[in-house]
């Protein structure tokens, strides 16, 4: 599960409308997103024991993009683990102060 505060409503340029949620391998390459109206989604299907990277941006009403969270890392786990499922388990940091500038 990826997890994330909302932006303060006094750092918003307009309604929030929906987070945007990208999912990134070890070369950097987009290989998930995800549009979300609350603040927590589950990316599926990920491969077993891979390095993970995902991000969230805001998008508002007025149709801005805010600057994204901070890369938040994570690996998946070995088939056979403790852990049945490799969906994706991290916090998001979203420390971007956003004044739709």
């Amino acid at each position: 599960m990826v997890e994330w505060k909302p932006v303060p409503e006094c750092k918003t340029n307009g309604e929030i409308t929906t987070y945007i949620v990208e999912v990134f391998n070890s070369t950097g390459s987009e290989v998930k997103d995800a549009n979300v109206s609350g603040f927590s989604t589950v990316i599926e299907d990920l491969e077993e024991y891979t390095n993970y990277t995902v991000r969230v941006f805001a998008w508002s009403a007025a149709g801005r993009e805010s600057p994204p969270s901070e890369n938040q890392s994570t690996t998946t786990h070995l088939p056979g683990s403790y852990k049945e499922s490799n969906n994706f388990v991290a916090r998001v940091n979203y420390a971007a102060l956003w004044n739709g500038g």
